[in-house]
């Protein structure tokens, strides 16, 4: 409730900002128009409910003056209900800010290679397109741009894009495809929350962040492929993720963000790389299907209780490059048989790293020429 809370708010408060005003220069052809400060170009604007099938033109003629049409102005056709079909033309650089803002009979639009900016919630609701191919020539995709688009079933991202905003495609439940070119840097908050629907994406190597909530509530996300580009992911951004199985952090990343996988009740198989620092908060809070464990993280001083209580985990391989590891980092883990540890020298443990296990249940394999100083280690002696 309170991520949604914050949003909600947020929301509201753009749309009571951006209440239309109608005022326009000049009508042709049932378009209205607002002459941009260059006194050559022009702009469409709000002055009427458009329905229908609409053509805008690449230039429009008034009193005697050629114009070119370079923009679509925010709320141009907002709430335009019976609107059905829009053709953009080629001129066209920018789509503003709510510019086809809940027009919910809307199913198709093309956009051209001439746009360079999609603005934010500039398709929101527009619950009757079904597809979306977003040109080469944009280079940002505005938050909240598609969100709601209940009917969006697959969305093609030009190469150009280097940022999906927030909220982006949140809620398109009817999504099952998405292609994110090499040109995305960032993945925004909630870019893709709550798209039912999809059930697997490849990340690009060109993304380095993953927003909070990204992926959050994608219920039939079976896979994911997270690159080595990535450094943060962020916070609950795969939460109820509740059909992924497994799971592999990169290398790259450093931080996972708290319940970052929380109630991800699917996965059995978790692999954390070995760059991890920062594990959040209830990062695998609920995931209490997990069996196998490859932990890697070499130096990981924020762990607390990451797999508390994760009695379901019988494997935890610790990997040959890990030195610390945190408080209760595996306390209470209870159905451990197996721990596997391949680092030369046996790894500082922070306060009951292992504690409440029964050592009787567990066989510890470490390398052998190493026996002596596992033997001799605090908190070793399983």
């Amino acid at each position: 409730m309170k991520k949604r809370l914050k949003f909600l708010v947020a929301m509201v408060f753009a749309t009571l900002l951006s209440a239309n005003v109608f005022a326009y220069d000049f009508v042709v052809n049932g378009i209205y128009y607002n002459i941009n400060s260059d006194g050559t170009t022009v702009s469409v604007t709000s002055g009427s409910v458009y329905s229908g099938n609409v053509t805008i033109p690449s230039t429009v003629t008034y009193n005697g003056t050629t114009y070119g049409v370079t923009t679509i102005e925010g709320r141009a056709f907002d709430f335009c209900t019976s609107l059905t079909s829009v053709t953009i033309p080629n001129s066209v650089t920018s789509i503003g800010n709510f510019a086809f803002y809940e027009c919910t009979s809307l199913t198709s639009i093309t956009i051209p290679n001439s746009v360079t900016s999609i603005g934010n919630s500039a398709f929101s609701y527009c619950r009757s397109l079904t597809s979306i191919t977003i040109p080469n020539s944009v280079t940002s995709i505005g938050g909240w741009a598609f969100y709601g688009c209940t009917g969006l079933t697959s969305v093609t991202i030009g190469n150009s894009v280097t940022t999906i905003g927030e909220w982006a495609f949140h809620g398109c439940t009817s999504l099952t495809s998405i292609t994110i070119p090499n040109s995305v840097t960032s993945i925004g908050a909630g870019a893709f929350e709550d798209c039912t629907s999809l059930t697997s994406i490849t990340i690009p190597n060109s993304v380095t962040s993953i927003g909070n909530y990204a992926f959050s509530d994608c219920t039939n996300l079976t896979s994911i492929t997270i690159p080595n580009s990535v450094t943060s992911i962020g916070n609950y951004a795969f939460e109820d993720c509740t059909s992924l199985t497994s799971i592999t952090i990169p290398n790259s990343v450093t931080t996972i963000g708290e319940s970052a996988f929380h109630y991800c009740i699917s996965l059995t198989s978790v692999t954390i790389g070995n760059s991890v620092t920062s594990i959040g908060e209830g990062a695998f809070a609920d995931c209490n299907n997990i069996a196998i464990l490859n932990y890697n993280a070499k130096n990981c001083t924020t762990v607390n209780g990451a797999f508390l209580n994760k009695t379901s985990i019988t494997t935890l391989t610790i990997g040959d490059s890990v030195e610390y590891i945190g408080n209760t980092a595996f306390y209470k883990c209870s159905g451990l048989n197996t721990i596997d540890c391949k680092a030369e020298n046996p790894p500082v443990l922070g306060t009951a790293v292992f504690g409440s296990i029964n050592k009787d249940n567990v066989t510890l394999i470490v390398p052998c020429e190493k026996s002596s100083l596992y033997q001799n280690a605090t908190g070793w002696s399983l």
